[in-house]
């Protein structure tokens, strides 16, 4: 019986480290990688949007244009009902980071100011109400190019009309909404704003 122990003994160590030595030799399934959120990429990737519309509304606009001349009573006059649509956007590239703090999932973003990218006239909806032309116009087709100057300066000054008057707040409000849902998605769970036109939104 004592002599069988050492052999006992290295018959269990042949197995063990046979058993050990087959574990090294056999593939191995790797583990797949888990999937992180990387915060700096959900940045990345919201400016990487660009331009983005926030609001797309239709205006509308009653306006008269005169053209006087030297000659006497001679005057001419289109009133126009105008008809267009206005887009406000966002330069989702200039957004900057204000603050951050992964151990809170806190985020503060600074956005910057919504701005007017399209105003467009509508000359197919856009109507002549009343027109008066005078006897400078008879000739070599003035009515039709006085038209197409009242349309332009329809398109100048519904331009600037907008860009004053255009809701400001209401663009915030949709910039604020839509990158509140695209960052808790991606783990921030508090998300707010500053901007340099107004106090935290």
């Amino acid at each position: 019986m004592a002599r069988l122990r050492p052999t006992l003994i290295a018959l269990l160590l042949g197995i063990l480290t046979g058993g050990l030595f087959i574990y090294y030799l056999l593939p191995k399934t790797e583990t797949p990688p888990q999937p992180q959120t990387s915060h700096a990429l959900t940045i990345e990737k919201i400016q990487a949007l660009g331009r983005l519309e926030l609001l797309h509304y239709v205006v509308r606009d009653v306006a008269t244009y005169r053209w006087t001349y030297s000659i006497p009573l001679t005057e001419s006059r289109i009133l126009l009902v105008i008809h267009g649509e206005a887009i406000i956007c966002m330069d989702f590239s200039r957004i900057r980071v204000s603050h951050k703090d992964p151990t809170t999932h806190s985020l503060t973003l600074q956005l910057p100011p919504p701005e007017v990218c399209q105003v467009k006239v509508d000359p197919e909806k856009t109507r002549i109400y009343d027109a008066s032309f005078s006897i400078v116009e008879w000739w070599e087709d003035g009515e039709a190019h006085r038209v197409r100057e009242a349309l332009a300066q329809a398109q100048d000054s519904l331009q600037k009309t907008i860009q004053a008057t255009f809701p400001r707040d209401l663009a915030y409000t949709q910039a604020k909404a839509l990158l509140t849902r695209i960052l808790q998605e991606a783990g921030w769970q508090q998300v707010s704003f500053v901007t340099s036109e107004a106090p935290n939104l």
